[in-house]
């Protein structure tokens, strides 16, 4: 009998609670409700956007039947030039190739372009290999190598670059800059493909690579600046420009310029600093590389303040041979003898100059 009480007490309880709820969000959701209805806004769902930006997958897989390459290799060894390059043309805009084999098929394809003297075909070529293939960085580094190596000449007609054509029939042009620049802007895109390998000699040697293409040609004093890699420049008149001066730069007092090591690729401010975080990052990612890129870093800075800039200044080893303590000149300002294991003379942008060196 106390047990039918007590079940009885408890559907009591848990009637009026139903209820008691039921009402109470009633008249809570009505006023909503009213408020919709005379044109009052509603509550929406807000969905909150992505934090993050979804990271390109690195894709080296290749997928091209051994007998396609064997039939355009076999093109190519006979002399068949003509249609060995359009065998490999195929190969190489073909999505389902890439990594090594499409690097080395590359290789080939570019030979052909030579012999045939196809250069005009080769910007719209290698465009359209870079547009299939853009997450593989073995072939954007392939492709930033061939930019380097292109004739750097030729003729603007119906307003496109014809790139070292077989006759010259106007004013000629030069893609110099153009191509430097284009290079960067492929091995800024291999990067953060190539630094998901797993062979990390490789991307080692990928980053080494990267470094050296910093290294300005028209003069190293040019690496104080920030290249934009944002656009294209024109294509220059003339066929080009030699290599410029190899005087080290200098700052706003006239004080040799030392590239600092930058924290992270996006907080460099020169090439100067994109090129020591990247050969930096090619002894971090493979450490028995570390060696070698001292020994680079080393030879950059030889190269930029060892005293045998001093050739520049004039004929003979030390200039001029100017000496300013004719009685004494082995404690000239330009004899090497006077230095001490701190000091150097170098041909800086601005002229020869003698200072200490940082450690």
């Amino acid at each position: 009998m106390k047990r039918i009480v007590v079940i009885s007490l408890s559907f009591t309880v848990i009637l009026v609670l139903t209820a008691t709820t039921y009402f109470t969000t009633t008249e809570s959701v009505a006023p909503l409700a009213s408020q919709s209805m005379h044109g009052l806004p509603q509550l929406t769902q807000v969905v909150q956007p992505a934090t993050e930006k979804k990271p390109v997958i690195a894709d080296n897989s290749d997928s091209i039947a051994a007998d396609v390459r064997n039939k355009a290799h076999k093109l190519y060894s006979d002399g068949n030039y003509k249609e060995a390059y359009e065998a490999y043309v195929k190969i190489a805009t073909d999505p389902k190739s890439g990594g090594e084999p499409l690097v080395s098929d590359l290789a080939i394809l570019f030979q052909c372009i030579q012999r045939m003297r196809y250069y005009t075909k080769w910007d719209e070529l290698i465009e359209k290999i870079i547009t299939a293939q853009d997450n593989d960085w073995r072939v954007l580094q392939a492709a930033a190598g061939q930019y380097q190596s292109a004739p750097k000449y030729g003729i603007i007609i119906d307003n496109k670059f014809q790139r070292a054509p077989q006759r010259m029939t106007g004013a000629a042009r030069n893609s110099q800059e153009r191509d430097r620049i284009r290079g960067l802007q492929l091995l800024t895109q291999a990067m953060p493909l190539a630094l998901q390998d797993s062979n990390k000699s490789d991307v080692s040697r990928f980053m080494i690579q990267f470094a050296q293409a910093w290294q300005n040609y028209r003069g190293a004093w040019r690496m104080q600046a920030l290249t934009n890699l944002d656009e294209l420049p024109e294509y220059g008149d003339g066929y080009g420009y030699g290599y410029g001066s190899q005087g080290a730069p200098v700052d706003e007092d006239n004080n040799p310029l030392f590239h600092q090591l930058p924290e992270s690729w996006e907080s460099a401010v020169s090439d100067g600093e994109r090129f020591r975080w990247a050969l930096h990052q090619a002894g971090v990612v493979h450490p028995p590389q570390k060696v070698y890129t001292h020994f680079l870093w080393a030879q950059f800075l030889h190269g930029q303040f060892g005293v045998q800039t001093m050739q520049r200044y004039g004929a003979g080893f030390v200039g001029r041979q100017v000496q300013d303590d004719e009685e004494n000149p082995a404690k000239g300002r330009y004899a090497l003898i006077s230095l001490t294991d701190e000091e150097t003379i170098a041909q800086l942008a601005t002229g020869m100059r003698r200072f200490d060196l940082p450690d």
